[in-house]
């Protein structure tokens, strides 16, 4: 395909033609470039090994979509992202006029030396419609006002259903399959620093399109929300192997006397959360514990029972997986 024939799909805000472009610019540099149009949502991501720099690439994609002058891109998202990484570091929102002016210059090529502080009348900051009452329950702990607000912080159609068990609030996010769920969490994260909810120290965070694509953690750490997610399930390893450990010896050291109960008591159990698939976890001894599965489900994920118990292991690092 000509460098013409490309340009003229990018015009009409074909997301693979854009693409094509920019990476002709950033290929050699080592950057590569993704993009994503769904309803007139343009998505690129801007991917290195070292992050790229958010207002260099940020104003370089604003001012080479501008310059398009596609009156179908309605609003611009860039994101940096590492190497590697599952998430991306930084993103920065554009929404454009209903009619982008007629002067731009019309350029056979999208160069980065032309990148320039983009023009304030041809965008306007992101800002949600948003009622003064909700956003006060939503900073004093509402759930579902949280979740609501979360809800508007997406371009596209997103259901979030707010849970709280033992003082972590879950939140599990609901996406179409066109969305484009691996940018959920930075969204998640903003709108929980905005807010900065009374008394939501934890979040669980998960993904489910079809079935449960991912599961993340936040945590209030020095006054701003931050992804723990590798904290946390370090920590759960290492309280679960302390508590181990602790029966263990209990169980060596323990001496019967003619007084004690000769019915065994039953193991405590420590939640260790909402697995991918979101059923709830309950570490007993040495087995993970599914709670509340049924057969059915096993059809619904398309898997069997052994494959879920090897996902589960997987997921957990521990070799026996028992249901209940």
């Amino acid at each position: 395909m000509t460098q013409q024939k490309i340009l003229e799909l990018a015009k009409q805000g074909d997301a693979q033609a854009i693409a094509t472009l920019m990476n002709h610019q950033f290929q050699s540099k080592g950057i590569l470039v993704k993009t994503n149009n769904q309803e007139g949502c343009l998505q690129i991501i801007f991917e290195a090994i070292e992050v790229p720099q958010q207002q260099k690439f940020a104003n370089y994609a604003f001012t080479a979509i501008t310059k398009l002058n596609c009156l179908l891109i309605k609003k611009l998202i860039i994101y940096g992202k590492e190497t590697g990484k599952e998430f991306p570091v930084w993103q920065q929102e554009f929404i454009f006029s209903t009619s982008q002016p007629s002067d731009i210059k019309q350029s056979n090529e999208i160069a980065l030396e032309k990148i320039e502080k983009p023009s304030q009348p041809f965008v306007k900051s992101v800002e949600y419609t948003q009622d003064e009452e909700l956003i006060n329950l939503a900073k004093n702990g509402d759930i579902n006002a949280i979740a609501t607000l979360i809800e508007q912080g997406f371009w596209s159609k997103v259901v979030v259903s707010p849970v709280k068990k033992s003082g972590i609030l879950i939140l599990t996010l609901k996406f179409s399959e066109k969305t484009n769920s691996q940018a959920a969490l930075p969204v998640v994260i903003k709108t929980l620093n905005d807010l900065k909810p009374k008394d939501v120290k934890t979040v669980q965070v998960i993904g489910v399109r079809l079935w449960t694509e991912w599961s993340k953690y936040v945590s209030l750490v020095s006054g701003s929300y931050t992804d723990t997610t590798k904290a946390m399930y370090t920590s759960m390893a290492v309280i679960a192997s302390i508590i181990i450990l602790f029966f263990g010896y209990a169980h060596l050291t323990y001496k019967p006397t003619s007084s004690a109960i000769s019915s065994p008591s039953k193991p405590s159990r420590l939640s260790l959360g909402m697995s991918k698939t979101g059923y709830e976890l309950l570490l007993e001894g040495s087995c993970v514990i599914v709670k509340d599965i049924k057969t059915s489900d096993f059809i619904r994920l398309n898997t069997t029972l052994e494959g879920f118990k090897e996902a589960v292991k997987q997921e957990t690092g521990y070799q026996c997986v028992l249901f209940e």
